[in-house]
């Protein structure tokens, strides 16, 4: 039988107000990284990848409802932007939750490799999802909400379930239209369409012009740019891969940089 003190302990956590915490707040105060996922075990900290920051402010605010990132490959997308976001809904906001993959087996590799062991690392989290308690991998129960992980080649498991949150890894790589059943990502948006406060999420690497669909989506959006500020002058400025100046070197070929000195390249 749990103690007096234990029962209205629970009973003043239930009547208590919810936390307001943003998402890089929340990242920094109570996010780990597990050493299964991450060089730098321990703390998470978003000042190595300021351009988070603003992303984080985005889905934060309630006006916002789709938010479209297109972006080159290994730039803290899936663990600064989406595993942040998803684990202070869990733990300060929670809600029903689906994020699409393009197909299972990616949305398998998400859950072990990068989901379960932010919630091992994060007190935060395995105290209100503890792992041992969940019978299915694509399905995760927590108080006030769910996330569900699915692929976008079962459209059946993207009409059954609605959500006020979704999301979708690599849109380019997505079925468009499976088993005749309509458009995958069309499909996982109106899940969305009954509730007040929803969010979509993109997050993608474009790929053909003019095929490329999260390229579409940005074009769509208002376009925001992350702006960094010159180390001489301060000037603002969004890098561009043509400023990007080095020199060759006489020495042997590497197979794929052919003879670039990594030591001279420079910006301007």
């Amino acid at each position: 039988m749990p103690s007096v003190v234990a029962l209205l302990r629970r009973l003043t956590d239930q009547l208590a107000p919810p936390v307001q915490m943003g998402t890089t707040a929340w990242s920094r105060e109570r996010r780990k990284l597990s050493a299964k996922g991450s060089a730098l075990p321990g703390d998470y900290n978003p000042d190595l990848t300021p351009w988070i920051a603003g992303i984080h402010e985005a889905l934060d605010d309630p006006a916002v409802i789709e938010l479209v990132c297109a972006k080159s490959a290994q730039v803290a997308w899936t663990d600064g932007v989406l595993l942040n976001y998803i684990g202070r809904r869990i733990d300060v906001d929670p809600c029903p939750m689906i994020i699409m993959f393009s197909k299972e087996k990616s949305a398998q590799e998400f859950n072990s490799e990068k989901f379960e062991p932010m919630v091992e690392a994060t007190t935060a989290l395995h105290d209100k999802l503890p792992l041992k308690k969940q019978s299915r991998w694509e399905f995760k129960d927590f108080p006030g909400g769910f996330l569900k992980l699915v692929g976008s080649n079962s459209p059946a498991s993207v009409k059954s379930t609605p959500a006020p949150v979704v999301g979708v890894e690599e849109p380019d790589d997505c079925n468009e239209n499976v088993r005749e059943q309509g458009d995958t990502i069309t499909l996982l948006k109106e899940r969305t369409k009954t509730f007040p406060r929803r969010k979509i999420i993109f997050g993608g690497t474009p790929t053909i012009d003019g095929v490329s669909r999260i390229w579409a989506s940005y074009l769509a959006s208002d376009q925001r740019k992350f702006w960094v500020p010159c180390p001489h002058c301060g000037e603002h400025q969004v890098l561009m891969w043509e400023n990007v100046r080095w020199t060759n070197h006489s020495g042997p070929a590497h197979e794929v940089f052919g003879q670039v000195d990594f030591g001279s390249a420079r910006y301007g």
